[in-house]
């Protein structure tokens, strides 16, 4: 059934996804910590910090890159 093969291919791509995902944004969850140590500062980042690092390009960079496997065809 093709319907059944749908869902079956959206749950393999999107669990896929999450764990793609987790990864990358650990990944750079760590090199904003080793950053921020890296200038001594022990405080907790503020939201201009997150921001300038994480720019909206990058979230959109990554997003697009792992919603382009779901395109079933």
């Amino acid at each position: 059934n093709e319907a059944v093969e749908i869902i079956r291919h959206s749950k393999r791509v999107f669990s896929d996804f999450r764990s793609k995902f987790n990864k990358r944004i650990a990944s750079l969850a760590l090199e904003f910590k080793n950053n921020q140590l890296r200038y001594e500062q022990t405080t907790a980042p503020s939201r201009t910090d997150i921001d300038e690092f994480i720019t909206q390009d990058v979230a959109k960079q990554i997003l697009k890159r792992y919603l382009s496997g779901t395109n079933i065809d």
